[in-house]
């Protein structure tokens, strides 16, 4: 059974106006890992701010909730937390995902948008690896 002493916490302000951006958290291949949003807004363009999901429940005329939007670096919805480890390829985290991670190498996070540039505000989420990744809320 895990323990407390094996257990990672890391608190981070994710930027809207920045690529990749390091969690500090080597994982490994088969390690369970925990994501979740705890605060903060981000804003794709001026005065249009969201958390961590992204363009749901928003007029899509707006935001375009299209996981194949050209402005999405990823299929999923725009702006919201995608993460990758190493170099490999991205997924969706959203407001919360529990994962097993597919391969080593560093976490890092950001928003699902090409054009980072003209972005502003962060969000801030916790990153659980250890005893409480794998703990049912």
């Amino acid at each position: 059974m895990p323990t407390l002493s094996q257990t990672t916490l890391t608190l981070m302000a994710v930027q809207a106006n920045a690529s990749w951006q390091d969690t500090g958290i080597d994982v490994s291949r088969g390690q369970t890992v925990r994501i979740a949003y705890i605060c903060g807004r981000w804003c794709p363009w001026t005065g249009f701010c969201l958390d961590g999901r992204g363009c749901v429940n928003v007029d899509p005329a707006v935001c375009s909730p299209d996981p194949d939007d050209p402005a999405n670096l990823i299929p999923a919805l725009h702006a919201s937390l995608i993460a990758r480890i190493g170099e490999n390829p991205a997924f969706p985290v959203g407001n919360a995902l529990t994962f097993q991670a597919a391969h080593n190498g560093r976490l890092q996070l950001r928003i699902n948008d090409v054009r980072v540039e003209d972005n502003t505000g962060a969000i801030v989420v916790l990153v659980a690896t250890g005893a409480c990744a794998t703990d049912n809320p």
